[in-house]
């Protein structure tokens, strides 16, 4: 290569200290370094220079005693390497000193923890708006083989003050867990692939905005990361972290919103692993929570104020042996509200005991016990110009792929929980509403009491006050020379006497309650003379309107003798017992 310097060869000096007492024979004199302080470490070309100003930083100008300078010659080297300006790689002595003086240099936005060693740290270091970056870490922050700093015996606070850009690949190791490791700014701050062992706080920052954790290790330690005072912490992640052996792993004292976890792994934490005031609006995926290490059951995520994780989401997140998933739990008080995704599920809940759950064969609206009924709507959307709104569809499946066969379409089935799956509810239509705002409506139920058909009533509004009338959806019966389309339900059915066919019911079955019946005949000359009630037990038509059967009675037009039709129907509506709300 060529040399700068216009001797024939370049003097070798042993130290930075020898060339301190070294003056320079000539201008742009080259003189090689064997090492800064400690042997094979921080070496390099010094540079004789005319310059009579600048100071001595004791890393890229060294000024001797007659005060003449040399200046480093950086060579692909970074100028940021704390070995340049005199860290000692062996841990034996306080390498504060040199990393100051490396973030004091104003031709560097970064300082390199080389991985050769591990660097002792007796003073607290304001990092500022400076990267501290290395080339690796460890599980456990303390191997000589990795970017390790290391507190000393006089540290008095945290390591790092003002952290406010970048700390990549160094590992951290506190040797009396009473220290801090990084205190950062609490703006646009990234953390990553660092490990931090035995402190008692591994980051704390004021609140924070923009904060990122990615691929660090916590192990043995008090609280990881602590959020501090804010009333909000927003848009910070939080990605394939590892908590091992940690007692609080995220503590956030105030409001956390917009925040992501993803990929993180919790395992045996004692403490809370995931907490804030506050949580919503934030994102949770691929998360893994094991084994509490002999602690209590703790639920994996927490708030301090009641019922306060909503509008959240989440996907395949897992937690046992000690842990509650509040994810996909069944119960939903105080559990993470939002959209849930996992086993199979996906949860819609509100952290106030409410949820929609779907699977792959149903939608279900789920409550826990206190907090009442939930109720499930169905809205289609419309068009806020012109006021369209859109249709809906219920459609069962009809598959007709299968050797090109044509398949039966699906039923659409109302069923319940309880009750053998009969289903009790009602169907409610509304109409409007009244001059008091309340709801006008059609209703109609399934009487277990019945054999069929719907009943209801019906609210309409006349001279301001509210009136009911009966409604129903009748059970059809047809006679067409004998039995025929709906008379199945009957046990009996008896037309031997000329003018009156007899339906009945087997005794246990449900009975007919004060029923309506409407007679069309289809035979000319014939009508209906009326109805008779078989009584259930002695007096029970009279008393309760509740009978086992009827008679249906015939009659010629004209001369008034008893006559059966060839052809007749039923419409029968059973309308007792139809209490509705309202």
């Amino acid at each position: 290569m060529t040399e700068l310097t216009t001797a024939n060869a370049v003097i070798t000096v042993e130290n930075v200290e020898k060339l301190r007492a070294y003056e320079p024979e000539a201008e742009k004199q080259v003189v090689q370094v064997l090492y800064h302080t400690y042997p094979y470490c921080g070496g390099g070309r010094f540079v004789a220079s005319g310059d009579t100003k600048s100071a001595d930083d004791n890393g890229m100008i060294i000024v001797t005693k007659g005060g003449r300078r040399w200046k480093r010659v950086i060579e692909g080297e970074e100028r940021g390497n704390i070995l340049l300006w005199g860290a000692d790689p062996s841990g034996k002595n306080d390498s504060s000193t040199a990393i100051k003086a490396a973030i004091a240099d104003g031709k560097t936005r970064t300082v390199v923890i080389p991985h050769e060693g591990k660097f002792v740290i007796n003073e607290t270091i304001e990092l500022g708006r400076v990267s501290l970056i290395g080339g690796s870490k460890d599980h456990f922050g303390q191997k000589a083989a990795y970017s390790s700093l290391i507190t000393g015996s006089d540290l008095d606070g945290a390591m790092f003050t003002k952290v406010g850009k970048n700390v990549i690949g160094i590992a951290f190791h506190d040797r009396n867990q009473t220290h801090t490791a990084l205190e950062m700014t609490s703006y646009v701050n990234l953390v990553q692939n660092c490990s931090f062992h035995n402190f008692k706080n591994a980051i704390e920052t004021p609140g924070g905005v923009d904060l990122s954790l990615l691929d660090n290790t916590f192990t043995s330690i008090e609280t990881a990361i602590h959020f501090q005072d804010a009333p909000l912490c927003t848009t910070s992640r939080f990605i394939r972290n590892h908590f091992h052996y940690v007692h609080d792993c995220i503590l956030v004292d105030g409001e956390l919103y917009g925040a992501s976890f993803v990929d993180n792994i919790f395992e045996r934490v004692t403490g809370r692993a995931i907490h804030g005031k506050v949580i919503y609006h934030s994102h949770f995926q691929g998360n893994w929570w094991e084994n509490r290490n002999g602690a209590e059951e703790a639920r994996c995520v927490t708030t301090e104020l009641y019922q306060q994780l909503f509008c959240n989401t989440a996907s395949a997140n897992y937690a046992v042996f000690g842990w509650i998933n509040v994810f996909n739990s069944d119960t939903h008080d105080n559990r993470v509200g939002g959209v849930m995704t996992g086993e199979g599920n996906v949860v819609i809940r509100t952290p106030t005991g409410q949820a929609l759950r779907i699977d792959h064969e149903s939608i279900k609206s789920e409550c826990d016990q206190w907090t009442g009924k939930g109720d499930l709507t169905f809205e289609t959307g419309y068009d806020k110009v012109y006021s369209n709104v859109g249709d809906f569809y219920i459609m069962a499946g009809n598959n007709t792929g299968y050797r090109n066969r044509d398949m039966k379409n699906g039923s659409l089935v109302f069923t319940s929980r309880g009750n053998d799956g009969s289903w009790k509810g009602k169907l409610h239509f509304l109409q409007g509403k009244d001059d008091d705002g309340n709801d006008l409506k059609e209703s109609y139920s399934f009487p277990s009491w019945s054999i069929g058909g719907l009943v209801g009533e019906a609210d309409f509004q006349c001279d301001s006050k509210v009136r009911k009338t009966t409604v129903a959806i009748p059970q059809q019966v047809l006679w067409d020379g004998g039995p025929s389309t709906g008379t199945g339900c009957f046990t009996e059915i008896d037309d031997s006497q000329p003018g009156r066919v007899r339906f009945l019911l087997e005794d246990g079955a449900p009975q007919l309650r004060n029923y309506l019946i409407h007679c069309t005949v289809h035979t000319r000359g014939v009508i209906c003379d009326g109805i008779g009630h078989i009584n259930v037990y002695g007096g029970s038509w009279r008393a309760y309107r509740r009978a086992k059967g009827f008679d249906v009675f015939f009659i010629d037009r004209e001369t008034g003798e008893a006559k059966t039709p060839d052809r007749f129907c039923l419409m029968l509506a059973h309308v007792e017992g139809n209490k509705l709300e309202g």
